[in-house]
């Protein structure tokens, strides 16, 4: 007997869901809290006989059905999804549908942060390699649309993946898992961080190689996998466990596979220790999958970066300006302090603001301390963050009620041979309609006081 699928939430994910449905003639109803859902009108021009219900959701959308596919942006708390749950009906997520499907390698990555950047590069390599790749999931196209109609799927599917995403992805079983850092965040869903590590873990179950972070003992697979390799900082003292990592040797960094030496930093068009274990990351998993080694270094060699993820905006009278809006989290700040400290220790500007999903900024203090030589924050929680840090911290603290304040401050108090790392530690939807607007407006006030010195940046 066919099952009957009840589709909540609308958003990019949930009407991919819905098409590939409703493409197999699979009986599915539709529904989401909003009135307004951008790209509805093109579904039913292409469906119109499917039921389409908005805002008010009544326990009754339930009768008949089989299986609630939800939007990985809805909380599991929804009134209609605990019924769900009371009813036993099965709840799944986008992602599960296409782990049913695909048959291609799949390579899943989670993580805190720096995920978009390692899947992006892992599929630069793959690509440029000559094998036929699919990219998606939490990064750009849903997971769903990688599939080909025709059944010509590419060689590997690559997959970035929130925890939001692994809650309902259950049969996933991947060539390559790896959680790759794992810092406080959302928990304004998560009951406790624990809990959110445990649902990071869910990647390493039934993968053939997980892939961890040798510095980070909430990524540690323990027995969920057949094999494990792991990337750090520093030399793993476990010979027999294959591992990448990178060394300062006088005055070059060198990135490493056991005792082989793979390459210069210096030859790469990213930066900071972070990038390093990105790259390291990047490289671990092709290697798994047996792309070589050459191949590998020149597509690394080209990769300049993504876009508001550390992103150097300009120099300006010596000062290096960093957009990195995608740090929405404290781990995301910390990693970029680490990633630009040493080589500007105590003449780091930092902005942070926005809103702060529950999250205490204490743990920033010791970064703070060792590399940064004034703070300045803006926005929502703006108090928040000073009263998290003040006393904790030896360098002063500044805030603004808008970001072109902020930028102005920073203009003013950088020096020649310093940085201005916008790395919020916090989301954007106070003031911006996503990180990367917050990024573009940041970005316009940096070069517009470039362009004119003497004249203030446009409020934003």
């Amino acid at each position: 007997m066919a099952k009957r699928y009840l589709i909540l939430g609308l958003g990019k994910s949930g009407l991919s869901a819905a098409r590939y449905l409703c493409r197999q003639n699979v009986e599915c109803v539709l529904a989401d809290t909003r009135s307004e859902i951008l790209g509805l009108e093109l579904f039913i021009e292409a469906f119109p006989d499917v039921k389409v219900f908005l805002e008010h959701l009544p326990f009754s959308l339930l009768e008949g059905v089989d299986v609630l596919v939800i939007s990985p942006g809805l909380s599991p708390q929804l009134p209609l999804v605990k019924e769900a749950k009371q009813k036993d009906i099965e709840i799944i997520g986008d992602v599960e549908l296409f782990c049913q499907r695909a048959s291609s390698p799949i390579i899943a990555i989670t993580g805190t942060n720096a995920k978009s950047t390692v899947v992006t590069l892992i599929a630069k390599i793959i690509s440029e390699a000559g094998y036929r790749v699919g990219l998606g999931g939490n990064i750009g196209t849903p997971a769903l649309e990688l599939l080909s109609e025709d059944g010509n799927e590419p060689d590997y599917y690559v997959l970035e993946l929130s925890s939001f995403q692994l809650e309902s992805t259950p049969s996933l079983s991947a060539k390559v898992a790896a959680v790759l850092n794992a810092s406080p965040d959302h928990m304004d869903r998560y009951d406790s961080f624990e809990d959110y590590v445990t649902t990071k873990q869910r990647i390493y179950h039934n993968s053939e190689v997980a892939l961890y972070n040798r510095d980070d003992g909430n990524t540690y697979p323990g027995d969920q996998a057949a094999r494990k390799v792991s990337f750090g900082m520093e030399r793993s003292d476990d010979a027999s466990e294959i591992s990448y990592f990178f060394e300062q040797e006088f005055s070059q960094v060198y990135l490493y596979h056991d005792n082989e030496r793979i390459l210069s930093a210096d030859s790469l068009l990213i930066s900071g220790d972070h990038n390093y274990l990105n790259c390291l990351a990047a490289m671990a998993v092709c290697d798994v999958i047996g792309i070589e080694q050459e191949k590998q270094i020149n597509s690394l060699q080209q990769f300049s970066g993504l876009e508001h993820r550390c992103e150097t905006v300009a120099n300006i009278d010596g000062v290096r300006w960093i957009n990195d809006s995608k740090g929405t989290n404290i781990g995301a700040t910390l990693a970029a302090l680490r990633g630009f400290g040493k080589r500007f220790p105590k003449k780091i500007i930092l902005i942070l603001g926005g809103v702060s999903k529950d999250a205490s900024f204490s743990p920033l203090m010791e970064l703070i301390n060792q590399y940064v030589k004034k703070v300045l924050v803006y926005g929502q929680d703006s108090a928040k963050i000073i009263a998290d840090i003040e006393g904790g911290v030896n360098c002063p603290i500044d805030a603004f009620e808008s970001l072109d304040q902020t930028v102005n401050d920073a203009k003013k108090n950088s020096k020649n041979g310093g940085l201005v790392l916008f790395s919020p530690a916090c989301a954007s939807f106070d003031m911006f309609k996503s990180f990367e607007h917050r990024g573009e407006a940041f970005k316009t006030l940096v070069l517009d006081a470039a362009s004119h010195p003497s004249r203030k940046a446009e409020g934003v």
